[in-house]
């Protein structure tokens, strides 16, 4: 996870909190991040980017999920 969380700060954003969850059964491995003037589509989009093939040599979970970066919201 320290990868991850240096990754994001070297890109704008701060590691805020992740979690696995189940929706519509698809597990979704999602990596919440606050940013110093606010997070956008395109941050999260390139954190996304950067992130997702590090996580494939070492999946957070076993089996299949999607990766998702958002904001925390308010």
């Amino acid at each position: 996870m320290e990868t991850i969380k240096n990754i994001i700060k070297e890109n704008g954003g701060l590691y805020y909190d992740s979690e696995i969850v189940s929706e519509g059964g698809n597990r979704i491995f999602r990596i919440f991040i606050t940013a110093k003037d606010g997070v956008n589509l395109d941050l999260c989009a390139k954190i996304s980017r950067i992130i997702s093939p590090i996580i494939d040599l070492d999946p957070p979970i076993n089996g299949a999920y999607t990766l998702e970066v958002s904001s925390p919201g308010i």
